[in-house]
């Protein structure tokens, strides 16, 4: 939460309703830190409803493996809540014999923002609410960008928040994808963190895409908790 901060927090009876202007579901979206004796009662339930719907947003309940009560994606399924987005939080130690990978570089916030947009694809619009979680990030923010013969082909975020890193936003151009590129990016991106003093990196990877899922085991990384989305669209 820390790494990828939303513009404001309020406090339901344990949930924590984040809004960032619609930009992130994580950042948008009401979550249980804890785990509770009872389930939210359908009056808490109504009261973050209320607020996103004031905003303009839809209501969007973020399901973390480790707090939420057992029959909450059910109810929420139940009064119409659509699931999205199965994740894997994965976490790994870094490896102190990793070194420097000269052809990852620290990109400046500017360039970082845009070959992100361009290599998914995002319109233009949604910038403004990425550049605006970026300045709000307390921990050492870092753009990374790997360059092929001086082009940059792969790019990555990463927050190094005391012993920790985050990863975030790992991408490869489409034109230069299945080059081995993204794992070369994440082993750069891990040594620049442990030269920061971070000692265990975590990312974030939605379950169903394998290939990702793979390139993070094959990396040194294992699951840690699983969380999903269940959205009430406007």
């Amino acid at each position: 939460m820390r790494a990828w901060p939303a513009a404001q927090q309020l406090l339901f009876d344990g949930w924590v309703a984040r809004l960032s202007d619609g930009y992130t579901k994580r950042a948008n979206s009401a979550l249980l830190l804890y785990p509770q004796p009872e389930s939210a009662s359908d009056e808490t339930l109504a009261r973050i409803e209320r607020l996103y719907q004031s905003q303009g947003l839809p209501v969007i309940f973020r399901l973390l493996s480790f707090t939420t009560p057992a029959d909450l994606d059910s109810r929420l399924g139940a009064k119409g809540y659509r699931a999205a987005d199965p994740t894997l939080v994965m976490s790994a130690a870094i490896d102190t014999t990793l070194e420097q990978e000269p052809s990852v570089r620290e990109l400046d916030l500017e360039t970082g923002i845009d070959a992100h947009a361009r290599m998914n694809g995002l319109p233009a619009e949604i910038l403004p609410g990425h550049r605006a979680i970026l300045e709000r990030i307390p921990g050492s923010l870092g753009f990374y960008g790997l360059y092929e013969r001086d082009e940059l082909v792969a790019c990555g975020l990463s927050v190094v928040d005391g012993q920790l890193v985050g990863l975030f936003d790992i991408v490869t151009d489409p034109a230069h994808r299945r080059k081995g590129y993204a794992a070369r990016l994440v082993r750069g991106v891990l040594a620049n963190a442990g030269e920061q003093g971070a000692t265990g990196g975590y990312l974030q990877v939605i379950s169903k895409t394998a290939p990702a899922v793979a390139l993070y085991e094959s990396l040194g990384f294992a699951e840690s908790y699983r969380y999903g989305y269940r959205i009430l669209d406007r």
